[in-house]
């Protein structure tokens, strides 16, 4: 590709939006809706910045859309480059008033009750103008909105090796798995093996492929139960509490997210459903990534939550 054909405007920021979205999402589908855009149109994009550069970016199959070899070394620039405009335009926004606080990041369902409002709650005191926006969604979605510069930085789980390339952690907290049901449910006396595998009460696990739907996979191979024959898989914390409370559902969900329902016996931990194993909690930033103050003033405040907490 000639240089030109960027500085005289070949290359546009659709393009680039376009080469991203496909890139973080694997699927011209996928990342049409996310553009909020027609696949033929997405479709259309691609094939004009893949003419610009001379080279295919990307590789389509029925498994999706996987980069090339090509399109792994543009990648980086592409983000780097969209995040450099976002963060111009944030400071931008914000020059004429430098206590106003902009942050979009990150967090896990079953960690944004108990960190996001005690660290606002001390954030605010320092801010007098904040605005905040906070994402919930898996950890592997959280992580692609951290590497693709969309989120200033995330609250998550500790991932493989191979996910968190070109990415850092830092750790917060180790949070374990266990099992609770309403107090006096009947697993209380049966156990989880018999409860989970009766088909009786439903068992409310993380969606297949997230971290901790391994850990909850384990825990139950360890108690006997295996796969249970009434099962419901989410995320939402809201449903799942309720589920529990007034269905007789039995939830295999992170100690922290319910450490105040079992500290007020609203939940209790069923008899002989020993800890799954620790998962690692902390913040994931880009490497290299100059994060805003008001994004590096709402980490320390996550930090102090967590301290808190523990």
């Amino acid at each position: 590709m000639d240089i030109h054909d960027l500085a005289g405007g070949r290359v546009n920021l659709r393009h680039l939006h376009c080469f991203v979205a496909i890139a973080q999402s694997g699927s011209l589908l996928r990342a049409a809706e996310k553009l909020a855009i027609s696949q033929p149109a997405i479709s259309k994009r691609l094939v004009e910045l893949e003419d610009i550069v001379g080279t295919a970016l990307f590789t389509r199959g029925r498994q999706g859309a996987k980069l090339t070899r090509e399109g792994q070394r543009l990648l980086p620039y592409a983000t780097q480059m969209l995040e450099t405009l976002r963060e111009g335009l944030r400071m931008m926004a914000v020059a004429d008033n430098p206590q106003r606080a902009e942050v979009r990041f990150g967090v896990l369902p079953t960690l944004a009750a108990i960190l996001v409002p005690p660290a606002y709650a001390t954030m605010r005191q320092a801010w007098r103008d904040v605005e905040l926006e906070a994402v919930t969604a898996s950890n592997s979605e959280l992580l692609a909105g951290v590497r693709g510069g969309e989120l200033d930085f995330a609250v998550n789980r500790a991932a493989d090796p191979e996910l968190s390339e070109g990415l850092r952690f830092e750790y917060l907290f180790a949070d374990p798995l266990v099992v609770v049901a309403r107090p006096g449910h009947p697993a209380s006396r049966a156990g989880l093996r018999e409860a989970a595998s009766s088909g009786v009460f439903p068992v409310l696990l993380p969606p297949a492929g997230t971290l901790i739907r391994q850990s909850a996979d384990r825990l139950l191979d360890e108690a006997g139960a295996g796969k249970p024959r009434m099962l419901l898989q989410t995320l939402s914390m809201s449903m799942s509490r309720a589920m529990t409370l007034e269905h007789d559902a039995i939830w295999l969900v992170p100690r922290s997210a319910v450490a105040r329902d079992i500290a007020s016996n609203s939940l209790a931990v069923v008899p002989g459903s020993v800890p799954g194993s620790e998962e690692r909690v902390g913040i994931t930033t880009r490497r290299g990534a100059a994060l805003a103050p008001a994004s590096r003033s709402l980490m320390e405040h996550l930090r102090e939550a967590a301290a808190r907490k523990l």
